[in-house]
């Protein structure tokens, strides 16, 4: 068979997989960002720039040197045989606040050149997601990753109530900004992974969380704006809602302005409602998205001591007469508890 017939059957098959599967990657990516055929085929060709070591020499030998920092428009038309009116369909869709670079899956490796010179580059996590790959970028996953809700939740009235809350700003999906405050280890974050579930009649909807913990982050302004560029892009990938905790922790240091308007600006390109957390009550986010501020207390006493025998487990026994005791003299919340069980069982 000639090349153009093998050429036509790829593209015959692809087009019935995408019809048949609504589950693949690329399928999940057409449906979220509304993409037309031809912002497809110009994504595919951005992988495969990246993702198939074959492609690149071709492509030098046909622009030089610029084609080792991305596919430019000006490549794909010609690779892709483009007529005027396709060039500048495509150019129009393609606009700098399009969902692929404010999410950061595609990247401009080169501002200082023009609109169709300008070579854009597929992010690696990209690559991999179409290539079946659903893990969490690495980076992602060492400071944070995919919140889990624990098997028996300990929640008194005031945070059953402070969920009701959390869970009807989450359901608006209005991109309002939930700002959860209260003290460190009482639970928040927990508290927004069960906010996110949703109930629908009888459909029944998880809503994920991918959370990043900046207090474990460094203090360079690069970092921070790197890990949330991959929070950006894996919550978009998965669907799920961002969370961003300790945030008072960026005030800290002579940066601590610039990284909160890291943060903002974060926020505000957030792709759905985003949650943050932090103990300072009042923090001033200075964003226009809409704010929710729920407070998170500390649960009572009597809860307390529920979550104190939850986590001692069988050493509870051993302690009966001293649990309440713990849970009067302490106010900790689950996190606090969680972490003086497992400290104290390292002495």
């Amino acid at each position: 068979a000639s090349i153009r017939e093998k050429i036509t059957q790829v593209e015959s098959t692809y087009t019935q997989e995408l019809t048949e599967n609504h589950t693949s990657p690329m399928s999940v990516l057409i449906e979220r960002f509304s993409l037309t055929d031809l912002v497809v085929d110009f994504l595919w060709s951005a992988v495969a720039l990246v993702a198939d070591p074959r492609v690149l020499p071709l492509a030098h030998d046909i622009v030089g040197t610029s084609a080792r920092r991305g596919i430019s428009l000006c490549l794909y038309s010609i690779v892709a045989h483009l007529n005027g009116q396709q060039c500048r369909d495509l150019a129009l869709e393609l606009h700098p606040g399009h969902a692929l670079f404010t999410s950061h899956l595609l990247e401009n490796t080169e501002h200082a050149v023009g609109a169709m010179a300008m070579p854009l580059g597929a992010n690696r996590r990209l690559v991999s997601f179409l290539a079946g790959d659903n893990r969490l970028d690495p980076e992602l996953s060492a400071n944070g990753g995919f919140l889990n809700i624990p098997e028996q939740l300990v929640h008194d009235q005031a945070q059953r109530d402070a969920l009701v809350r959390m869970k009807e700003a989450l359901d608006a999906n209005d991109g309002i900004v939930v700002i959860v405050e209260g003290p460190a280890d009482s639970g928040r974050r927990t508290a927004a992974a069960c906010a996110a579930k949703r109930t629908n009649g009888n459909d029944h909807q998880e809503k994920r969380c991918i959370a990043i913990d900046v207090s474990r982050l460094t203090r360079s302004t690069s970092h921070l704006q790197h890990i949330l560029d991959a929070l950006h892009r894996d919550c978009v990938l998965h669907h799920a809602i961002p969370v961003v905790s300790h945030i008072e922790e960026l005030l800290a240091g002579e940066d601590g302005g610039a990284r909160m308007r890291i943060l903002a600006n974060f926020l505000e390109n957030a792709p759905d409602t985003a949650v943050v957390t932090t103990a300072q009550a009042g923090l001033d986010l200075n964003i226009h998205r809409s704010l929710v501020r729920i407070a998170w207390p500390i649960p009572d006493t009597q809860d307390r001591t529920e979550l104190w025998k939850q986590y001692l487990g069988t050493a509870a026994s051993n302690v009966a007469s001293n649990v309440e005791e713990l849970a009067m003299r302490y106010r900790l919340g689950a996190g606090g508890i969680a972490r003086a069980v497992k400290s104290a069982a390292l002495i």
